[in-house]
């Protein structure tokens, strides 16, 4: 007996994956073309019903509008005003200004009335340097029609506004006679939809086939199809649309098919990258309006139907790859699968291997966590060392500017200690003389009195320059000991930053910088006064290294409020101002911009911790790079851990 073959093994002789995928490809591709063109023609045909809809709207929208005007002018024309003054012309303001009150009222864009000649008597516009009055208008064929007793509407584009507009006329009649013509121009817009579909050119043309309206400013005076030499040369001469070249729309190929009509447009302009845009293919769908002899065309941009078909087209290649994927896929399982037993022993083995290498590996990894620990000690005893040393610095940082001010403070008392030592050196030597000339009784009145005199004056003087010694000293006393001992205690804001501008004098007097305090009287504060005149300190040295150069004239200003329990000090200068890369940085320590020129990068760093841990507060910086800088300090006014 001959054995059956078992279906799995007649698939795996027979079905292979490279029939499988040739079948498919064939099936794929009858499939495709049969998307294809299903996709296209329903598209189509969708988007022509839709647009018809449109194009219908659009239609009755232009015949409701002027159906809502027609009648304007065959009430101005048997206005007995309009009729009187043709008949009988008088005032001529009079006229214009009735016009322009009943063209506001309609909602035109002028209304103006003709003589019997053609010129415009009277005009809505009178007022302005456009006005129609003066101006012979026999040429428009709105005039010759209407004057001859027939209503009529033309489109024009106005040889005195350069605008294009929907004029209406009707003859003005006197009994029998027609004695004149009364016009109405119409912004044209008031007829035309404003919005249309995105993928929808709305045209609108004249009985003689010129665009006067669009939604593409492209194809505005163009004409749907070329005009006859007579009717071109008739529209020149009658200047309707003055001096536009009239060219027919570029249509470069044109179909019909299943009483739908196909145009293509060519796209003649470059594009930036020196490229032609592509030519556009369009649905050309249009019609007829009984109303205003308009023809109101729809161009269909059928980009639209293409992005169908490339989605139907795209959704078939994914059904067929998923198909083909799992017919492939169930063909390999099945010639996979007898194989899969002579597998497992080799993964066994392989898990074995492994296992072994995931235990060494494991070893070697929990050696190098060892030798991290280790390296993660080091650094943070180098981290340790590298703090230590940042709070030496700024430690001697404060020193250094505590010793600045303490060598001009010592500077600025020498002045007022010399001259009283001087002046009283003076006053015992003349003493001395007087004493001489008193015991030998050759003493005059005249050197008695002078005596008296410069004594009076050099008493004066030695007790001021003392007095101002005793100032600077006490003032130096309080806020030097507040800096070095750090207490806690009450201080008046304002009183305090006079003490402290007082110690800083004698720097500033090497400068020509105006500092202005404005604090009011009543501000006082349980806090570190010590670390407020250090902060103070920091930010007027750095205005004065940083702000501004050797011969500049600032103005600094330190304005202080309390406000809802805290104390906010604004501190601005006029200097040079910080770049805003630069304000980034400014607190972190040793970033300075003057390395080298005195700048070592802790003034600012020291400020923002003084505020931020010693007053409990918060700083911050805003600065326009040659516009100054202004620094903004809160801190409580009862700082934290009191009673």
């Amino acid at each position: 007996m001959i054995e059956r073959d078992k279906p799995g093994n007649w698939i795996i002789r027979h079905l292979t994956a490279a029939r499988l995928t040739a079948f498919m490809l064939i099936a794929a591709i009858v499939l495709l073309i049969f998307t294809v063109i299903w996709t296209k023609d329903r598209t189509i045909e969708n988007v022509h019903k839709e647009s018809a809809e449109h194009l219908n709207t659009y239609n009755n929208y232009l015949s409701d509008k002027v159906n809502n005007y027609i009648n304007y002018t065959k009430i101005l024309s048997g206005n007995p005003y309009v009729i009187s003054y043709l008949s009988n012309p008088g005032e001529q303001n009079a006229i214009s200004e009735y016009l322009l009150r009943f063209n506001i009222d309609i909602g035109a864009a002028v209304s103006y009335v003709l003589d019997k000649k053609g010129t415009a008597v009277a005009s809505s516009n009178y007022k302005t340097a456009l006005s129609f009055v003066g101006k012979n208008y026999t040429f428009r064929g709105y005039y010759q029609r209407a004057i001859q007793g027939t209503p009529y509407e033309d489109i024009n584009i106005g040889i005195v506004t350069k605008k294009l507009g929907y004029f209406r006329s009707h003859p003005v009649v006197n009994g029998d006679e027609i004695i004149g013509v009364a016009v109405i121009k119409y912004d044209i817009n008031l007829f035309t939809p404003k919005n249309t579909e995105k993928e929808e050119v709305l045209i609108v043309a004249d009985d003689a086939g010129v665009i006067f309206h669009t939604s593409n400013q492209r194809y505005l005076y163009h004409t749907i199809y070329k005009l006859p030499e007579g009717t071109l040369t008739k529209l020149k001469n009658d200047k309707v649309y003055l001096d536009e070249p009239l060219l027919p729309l570029p249509i470069i190929r044109e179909s019909v098919k299943n009483d739908m009509k196909f145009v293509t447009i060519s796209r003649s302009e470059q594009s930036q990258a020196g490229k032609k845009s592509k030519d556009t293919e369009y649905l050309m769908l249009g019609t007829h309006d009984n109303t205003t002899h308009w023809n109101v065309h729809l161009l269909v941009d059928l980009s639209g139907v293409r992005y169908e078909i490339y989605k139907n087209v795209v959704y078939v290649l994914l059904i067929m790859i998923v198909i083909s994927s799992i017919g492939i896929f169930v063909i390999y399982r099945i010639k996979k699968g007898h194989e899969l037993s002579k597998y497992r022993d080799h993964l066994e083995e392989l898990v074995d291997e492994r296992t072994n290498a995931l235990k060494t590996l494991n070893e070697q990894l929990h050696n190098e966590v060892n030798s991290r620990k280790l390296v993660i000690t080091e650094l943070e005893k180098a981290y340790e060392d590298l703090h230590q040393s940042q709070e030496h610095l700024i430690q001697s940082e404060k020193l250094s500017s505590l010793g600045k001010v303490v060598a001009g403070v010592a500077h600025e008392i020498n002045t007022p200690v010399g001259i009283a030592y001087t002046l009283s050196s003076n006053i015992v030597q003349t003493t001395e003389t007087i004493m001489s000339a008193f015991k030998d009784k050759s003493l005059h009145k005249e050197q008695l009195e002078s005596y008296i005199a410069d004594v009076g004056k050099g008493s004066q003087l030695i007790f001021r320059n003392l007095q101002r010694t005793a100032e600077l000293i006490k003032s130096f006393k309080m806020v030097s000991k507040d800096q070095m001992t750090q207490e806690r205690r009450s201080f008046m804001v304002g009183e305090y930053l006079k003490e402290i501008l007082l110690n800083l004098q004698p720097k500033l007097k090497q400068h020509q910088h105006k500092i202005e305090v404005s604090c009011p009287k009543e501000i006082t504060v349980d806090s570190y006064p010590g670390a407020f005149a250090q902060v103070i300190t920091n930010l007027v040295m750095n205005s004065l290294l940083h702000a501004y150069g050797p011969d500049d004239k600032g103005d600094i200003s330190i304005g202080t409020i309390a406000k809802n329990n805290e104390v906010i000090v604004e501190y601005k200068d006029d200097g040079k101002g910080i770049s805003q890369e630069d304000l980034k940085r400014i607190f972190d320590p040793f970033f300075t911009t003057k390395r080298g020129a005195g700048g070592t990068g802790l003034g600012l760093h020291i400020v923002y911790s003084i505020v931020t841990q010693t007053l409990g507060g918060r700083i911050e910086c805003k600065s326009i790079e040659g516009k100054g800088t202004t620094f903004i300090i809160k801190f409580p006014v009862k700082a934290e851990g009191g009673v």
